[in-house]
């Protein structure tokens, strides 16, 4: 048995009314979040720049902790080289939408017909900043 939702009386137009509330509502807490991130984040620059200044990968306080965990990325540097080695290898699932530009990707292979796009790639290691708040802080 279905249940009616709040809005099962409610007409379309009304509907609308009602999401374009929230949204407003929401785009207002976010506009008050944004102040709020950039302080977050300039805070964790500093805490990731003092941690590597130490040698150090974590640490903690009375409410928090941190830790730096490092993580290899691909920097695309010749596509051409890279989509070679990908198709002759067999490799085709590296191809991802942070990796290669799916319209870009399938306009490649649209004018080649051979199928052998490009290759070179090289690693980037990027560095993230765990925080975590201790339990009963």
């Amino acid at each position: 048995m279905n249940t009616p939702t709040p809005y099962a009386k409610l007409n379309i137009g009304d509907l609308l009314e009602q999401m374009a509330d929230v949204k407003i509502r929401r785009d207002k807490l976010s506009a008050q979040d944004n102040p709020l991130k950039e302080e977050y984040d300039a805070l964790s620059e500093e805490v990731m720049s003092r941690l590597d200044k130490e040698g150090s990968t974590g640490q903690k306080s009375k409410h928090a902790s941190v830790s730096i965990t490092e993580i290899d990325m691909p920097v695309m540097k010749d596509i051409e080289a890279f989509t070679k080695w990908a198709t002759r290898t067999k490799n085709l699932h590296l191809f991802t939408a942070s990796c290669v530009s799916s319209p870009a990707w399938r306009e490649v292979i649209q004018l080649n017909a051979r199928h052998t796009p490009p290759p070179g790639t090289e690693v980037f290691t990027k560095k993230n900043l765990n925080f975590r708040l201790n339990k009963g802080a």
